[in-house]
This record gives structure tokens, C-alpha cells and sequence, in this order.
């Protein structure tokens, strides 16, 4: 990789989490003052994660903003959800504190009806191209990088170079937790749902986002 930029008058960037809401995934920029070469590097450690979203802002991942019609009706939903599963879980322990108190409701009165409506959000927009296109690029990334994924024995190379662009896209719901989504362009994802907070009050999820089905070059190299 660094042989194709000169390092000589180089700076590297360490980028902060929050430039993975701008859309850049890089952990890492390497850029030549002189001559402009710039190469963006997303590190992992033995995961291909791509994105830890919130299901609560899928609205503004597709690019339609806070407080629209489109917004607000999501998010009553969302809060009925929760709404409902808090009095579910009142009622099967009355002194619940964390989900693992509650933890055999979860599935079926809490992650499938989140699935479902993220699910159904997605497809309702489907063919809109702008939001296709925009949500695929919030969950790869808007800029050319490159993916290292250091496992114990070899380091893959992931090139996410020019990708196409997504027309459209389509979703549904795999078992109790997972919504796969397909952007047409040879590219899927799996999102499996979570808490992210053990207390059960935060009323708090995301997305754990992997590649399903990557169109792109990929290099390994063997470790001794």
C-alpha cells in the first residue's frame, strides 16, 4: 500500500468517531502535501464490521431530515416499540434493571418489531435513488479506502475503490434480529440488532452492520 504514496512531506491523520456519521470510515489518512496522493485506511482486528448505527436515526441515514413528516412518523413508532416493551417487561419482573433480567422477551417483543420497522422503512423508499444511494454510503463509506482486517494468521486487504452506486435497494427480516439488505449493485449487508447498554431505562439499540456481498478486490497476506 505504501509504496503508491511517497511518505517524504506526508502527514497522517488519526480520524475521530465522529467522521463515521460524516460518512468517512477511515481510521487513518496518509496524505502527501506535495503531490496530493491521499490514502485512507480503516484498521479492524480480526471483524469486517462496517457500521454501528442506531436503528432510532434511520431516517437521517437515508438522508431525510429531523422533524420531517417522514422522520417524526418513524419515530412514534419507535417509541410505541419501546413503549410496549417496557410494560412487557414490567409485568414479567416488576423490578427489572437490566435486559438480561427480561431476557426472554427481548426477541419476539423487542428486536423482531425494531427489525420490522427499519425493515419496512427501507423498502418503503426502495426505489428512491437519492436514499438508496445516500444509505449505502452512510453504511460503506462516501471516500475510497481501504479495509485492513489483521487476523491471527494473514492480513486481508479490502479495496473499496469507485464503487457503484446504489439505484435501489430492497430489505427484509432474517430470524429475530437481522435485517438483510440488498443495494443492487453487488453489494448486501447483514444487520444484526443489539442492546447497547445493559440497563434496561436507556432504551438503547444499534446495529451490529456486516458485508453479506462484496463486489471488490480483496488481497491476503500469508503471515509467518
Amino acid at each position: 500500500l505504501l509504496d503508491k504514496i511517497e511518505l517524504e512531506n506526508s502527514t497522517i491523520t488519526r480520524h475521530s468517531d465522529s467522521s463515521g456519521i460524516d460518512g468517512d470510515v477511515s481510521d487513518i489518512t496518509i496524505e502527501n502535501i506535495s503531490s496530493d496522493q491521499k490514502l485512507n485506511l480503516s484498521i479492524k482486528h480480526n471483524h469486517m464490521a462496517l457500521k454501528h448505527q442506531r436503528p432510532a436515526s434511520t431516517p437521517q441515514q437515508l438522508g431525510i431530515p429531523k422533524k420531517s413528516n417522514e422522520d417524526l412518523l418513524f419515530r412514534i413508532k419507535y417509541k410505541t416499540i419501546f413503549e410496549n416493551f417496557n410494560q412487557e417487561s414490567i409485568k414479567l419482573n416488576p423490578k427489572v434493571l437490566l435486559y438480561s433480567d427480561v431476557v426472554e422477551i427481548i426477541p419476539i417483543s423487542l428486536y423482531t418489531p425494531m427489525c420490522n420497522l427499519v425493515s419496512d422503512f427501507i423498502n418503503s423508499f426502495g426505489n428512491d435513488k437519492y436514499k438508496s444511494n445516500n444509505y449505502m454510503r452512510f453504511i460503506i463509506g462516501n471516500t475510497n479506502f481501504t479495509k485492513i482486517i489483521v487476523n491471527e494468521k494473514d492480513i486481508n486487504l479490502y479495496k473499496f475503490q469507485d464503487l457503484p452506486d446504489s439505484n435501489s435497494m430492497s430489505s427484509k427480516v432474517i430470524g429475530d434480529k437481522n435485517i438483510l439488505v440488498d443495494f443492487h449493485n453487488g453489494i448486501k449487508v447483514m444487520m444484526r440488532i443489539h442492546t447497547a447498554s445493559s440497563r434496561f431505562k436507556t432504551n438503547s439499540l444499534k446495529f451490529d452492520t456486516q458485508p453479506y456481498e462484496l463486489n471488490i478486490p480483496m488481497e491476503s497476506i500469508i503471515l509467518s
